[in-house]
């Protein structure tokens, strides 16, 4: 059949898939293959690619057949009898389809050919939009057939207008019937979409939008339809509603890769499309222009698999076959980039700046070096703020390319670079400062820089905000640089009293530690001291000299001070986290941690205290009773990320002494915690580690505890998320005697409640779980517990797989088990869950077959 059919398409690039299956030797070698007989009754299956066959879908099936004049029960009894020997209508739950696929469709070809109105008086006649679907779904595999193709030309003349397209279904038709004719499906669906508005395209949402993406990727493989199709994808891009990655944007900047762009229609013939956006001159559709053109740059391109546009063979997908060829197409787009920065649009600046990173790989061939350099040039020159960003686009690829440079592609590229450096004091401040000290190939002078600004402090101020902001990465070696050119210390006062402070105060961390270094730690103090005066009171900047410049007794008084005084955000305070507090001395440091504690910042609080206990074991004894409130707080128990650990760390020291107190926050914290949050014992690890811990210490008197939860009015919001693997800690003994003793007098009520928190991995007669079904196994509550929590959690692959290793195992428990209320309740799960497999599997099997 392979090689049938490869001798087909060899000899006719054009042939498609009723040509193929129509051929004389092919329908021969099919027809010895399915033998003598009347094939009629396979037709009611082929001509859908799953048909319902039992149960509630069996009406499929049965519409089928009458509508072909057959007899249900004896198309049921010949299908049957086909794949009894031929193996060729599988099953896929209640559904039935024929396999394979070719054959499939050479009988759905051969009952068009015994009914061909069949395409257009079916789909009425169907029980449901699923038959129809699928119904389509084999049309689109044959939609070259004379009755397939005319009917589905016909339907597509009914998508026209915008409203036609919002619905998943219609959307699904759409792709279908597009099949038949993918240019009139595009430039149908071109018309509607720039018809209607940019808030009607937005209607277009999730399934009915991907559905018309997908098909519109497909579409523009062809030559003849990529414009219409690339179009369409460009105004629903403008309308973007889709969060994933191969949305409407991402497929059309996709087109325009120069490899694996998807489609058959060479690199310039493409730009069309651009050049009709820009010339519409929409500043959305500029944007996705800039990113598409700038694709011309990638050196890595990737594609997700494109299924064919229709049935028959797709045309070979275009690159350039020569290093002329690309360097063509480089020139057109770079040439189309250029045209769009003439329009001086303000809002493109940020995306022309990424453009050019895009296209910074270029700069490594001569030729394209040039025509990369123009357009660097021409941004320049249109919008002068993107100097800067310039300048670090070509001297990142220095950078990343100097090992392989020619002494000749350096001196270009040196040349180039110069052309966007700016020898004012200002341009040089975001130059040499702006780049971080891992970027230097050789270090700026910053030394010098730092003492014109001295001399001229205006120009400091005016970018003060921008060095405080965060994207100056050598602003600490900057502050340095400073600290040194100002020994008068002209700047001591200055800087912090410079207006526009942003959140990183490295230049001003920098300039302290280095004047700390020259003058010693009472200079230090009298200028901390005196930003403590200061009003307002520059609280981050205290906060964050104390945690670069270092910590004194006097500075952690000032901090105690603060927090009492006045509110200070968490983000502030956690900064201090960081500092060395080693030397600090232990009276001062736990009236700093107390004031934490105290204004809301336990997690900094103990973070700084574990890290004192980890280095200063010594004083562990003089902690004790402050790091037991710090650790039976309810919220650090159920802190997150390293406040956790660091609370962890510091439980793990207190557990022999404190265990019981210790357990009891922890189960508090479980029992109270907020519905809302997600908060989970038995998904915080270090937490169920400390907890273990403590119960090693003393499992009966954990217990005692715990059991008080167990009987609450609150018992069953405490039982969800709590780990199993702690009730296994527990004398077995002492559970059973807990159970029995139930209040109420029924012990099955309290059985089936430690089924929740009970390990069913291991039913062997000693576990816990095995003893309660062996005693209390015989009460339907209890039974179905134990089932429940025996089916639930996590596993990898099929469900049915998952229930039919569990049946399995609880048979074997069955055979082994010497308690016969075991025995009996194992027995009956098995069957259960066997059931349970089975009706997943019939699931899982229509699932596979539904998402084809």
């Amino acid at each position: 059949m392979a090689r049938l059919t490869a001798n087909v398409v060899d000899s006719n690039r054009e042939a498609r898939v009723p040509e193929v299956l129509g051929r004389t030797e092919i329908r021969q070698l099919l027809d010895r293959m399915l033998g003598e007989g009347n094939r009629r009754a396979l037709h009611v299956v082929a001509i859908l690619t799953h048909v319902g066959w039992e149960g509630d879908r069996k009406v499929e099936g049965e519409t089928i057949a009458n509508y072909m004049g057959l007899n249900w029960n004896d198309v049921r009894y010949t299908v049957n009898d086909y794949h009894n020997r031929m193996r060729i209508v599988p099953r896929g739950g209640r559904y039935r389809y024929i396999s394979p696929e070719p054959l499939g469709i050479y009988l759905a070809l051969e009952a068009l050919e015994v009914q061909p109105e069949l395409p257009e008086s079916l789909p009425s006649k169907l029980p449901s939009d699923a038959a129809r679907d699928a119904l389509y779904a084999r049309l689109r595999a044959i939609s070259s057939n004379a009755q397939a193709r005319d009917y589905s030309r016909s339907e597509l003349r009914f998508f026209f207008r915008i409203n036609d397209f919002i619905d998943a279904r219609r959307a699904r038709r759409w792709s279908a019937f597009s099949e038949a004719d993918p240019e009139a499906a595009a430039r149908n669906l071109r018309g509607a979409l720039a018809a209607a508005t940019v808030d009607d395209r937005m209607k277009i949402r999730d399934g009915a939008r991907r559905e018309i993406v997908g098909t519109l990727v497909r579409i523009a493989w062809r030559s003849s339809a990529f414009y219409d199709a690339a179009t369409s994808l460009v105004l629903l891009a403008e309308a973007e509603n889709e969060p994933w990655r191969n949305n409407a944007s991402h497929e059309f900047v996709a087109r325009f890769q120069v490899y694996l762009g998807g489609t058959a229609l060479p690199y310039v013939p493409r730009l069309r499309v651009i050049d009709d956006l820009v010339k519409a001159g929409r500043p959305e559709s500029l944007r996705l222009c800039v990113m598409a053109l700038a694709g011309v740059g990638e050196r890595d391109a990737t594609r997700h698999v494109v299924a064919p546009a229709s049935d028959q063979v797709p045309e070979r997908e275009w690159r350039p076959q020569s290093a002329h060829e690309h360097l063509e197409c480089i020139n057109e787009a770079v040439g189309r980039l250029e045209t769009i920065v003439a329009l001086g649009i303000r809002s493109l600046q940020r995306d022309l700046i990424a453009a050019a990173g895009r296209l910074s790989p270029l700069l490594d061939s001569v030729d394209s070096r040039r025509r990369v350099a123009h357009f660097l040039t021409a941004v320049r020159d249109a919008y002068p703020g993107a100097r800067e960003p310039l300048r670090q686009v070509v001297a990142g690829f220095m950078r990343y390319s100097r090992a392989g440079l020619e002494p000749d592609q350096r001196r270009d590229l040196e040349e180039l670079h110069a052309r966007f450096e700016d020898v004012s004091l200002a341009a040089r401040l975001q130059q040499h400062v702006g780049a971080g000290p891992w970027e230097w190939e050789q270090p700026p002078d910053l030394d010098s820089l730092a003492t014109e600004l001295v001399a001229d402090p205006g120009v400091l101020a005016e970018h003060w905000p921008w060095l405080t902001s965060g994207d100056a990465a050598a602003a600490w070696q900057f502050g340095l640089a400073l600290a040194n050119a100002d020994p008068e210390e002209r700047l001591s006062d200055v800087l912090p009293a410079l207006e526009g402070s942003g959140p990183d105060m490295r230049v001003v961390c920098g300039y302290v530690s280095a004047r700390r270094e020259a003058n010693g730690d009472r200079w230090y103090e009298r200028w901390v001291q005196l930003q403590f005066e200061r009003r307002p009171r520059p609280v981050a900047l205290i906060f964050e000299v104390i945690r670069r410049c270092g910590v004194a007794d006097p500075f952690a008084v000032l901090v105690a001070q603060i927090l009492r005084k006045q509110q200070v955000s968490r983000t502030i305070v956690e900064r201090v986290a960081y500092a060395d507090w080693r030397d600090t001395s232990a009276g001062v440091l736990e009236s700093v941690l107390r004031a934490m504690a105290d204004t809301g910042h336990p997690e900094t609080a103990i973070s700084i205290l574990q890290r004192r206990m980890e280095h200063l074991s010594t004083e562990d004894e003089r902690w004790n009773p402050f790091a037991l409130e710090l650790v039976t707080d309810v919220d650090l128990v159920r802190s997150r990320g390293t406040t956790n650990h660091h609370w962890k760390e510091v439980a793990s020291i207190l557990v022999p002494d404190h265990f019981e107190k210790i357990a009891t926050a922890i189960f508090d914290a479980q029992a109270g915690r907020d519905r809302t949050t997600g908060w989970f014992l038995e998904h915080q690890e270090r937490v169920i580690e400390v907890l273990l811990a403590c119960v090693d210490q003393d499992p009966v008197r954990i217990w005692n505890r715990l059991r008080n939860y167990l009987s609450s009015p609150q018992t069953w919001f405490f039982i969800i998320g709590f780990p199993n693997m702690v009730m296994e800690r527990f004398p077995v003994d002492v559970i059973l005697e807990w159970i029995a003793g139930s209040p109420t007098g029924i012990p099955s009520e309290r059985a089936a409640l430690i089924a929740r928190l009970t390990n069913m991995g291991r039913l062997t007669d000693d576990a816990l779980a095995a003893r309660i079904i062996g005693e209390y196994g015989d009460q339907q509550i209890v039974a179905e517990a134990f089932v429940s929590c025996y089916v639930s959690g996590t596993w990898w692959g099929p469900a049915s797989s998952r229930w039919g290793a569990l049946s399995q195992t609880l048979k074997g428990t069955a055979s082994h088990t010497k308690l016969p209320k075991l025995r009996d309740w194992a027995s009956e799960a098995a069957r259960t869950v066997g059931e349970m497999a089975e009706q997943q599997q019939e699931r899982e099997e229509e699932m596979e077959l539904l998402i084809r």
